[in-house]
């Protein structure tokens, strides 16, 4: 997806996942690294996401937020919605350095 008005933030890139039939839910913040983990790994990416924080959407809804980083420099962020502990979308927003790095235009 194209990153639109967050080009001019650094954004490279978006992958927008719907999660439609994960049957783990995320109770604990090491089940929503596994969720993470095992998207990156099917995207190829074998990097540690680094987790920075969560946050409470209403009664339903979780967000949990990471960082992919390599040699001090953030690559991506990641954001995994949960609702009712149920993984439901990922969202990784790929930086313009990281697009250039894996040979990717920059618009």
């Amino acid at each position: 997806m194209e990153p639109g008005p967050l080009s001019e933030k650094g954004v490279g890139g978006i992958i927008d996942c719907r999660i439609t039939d994960s049957s783990t839910p995320v109770k604990h913040l090491s089940d929503a690294y596994g969720v993470v983990e095992l998207a990156l790994r099917a995207l190829g990416v074998s990097t540690k996401p680094v987790f920075t924080e969560n946050e409470n959407i209403g009664d339903s809804y979780m967000l949990y937020k990471f960082h992919v980083i390599e040699e001090d420099v953030s690559l991506a962020s990641i954001r995994l919605v949960t609702r009712n502990e149920r993984p439901i979308r990922l969202v990784i927003t790929i930086d313009k350095l990281a697009m250039s790095m894996m040979g990717g235009r920059d618009k």
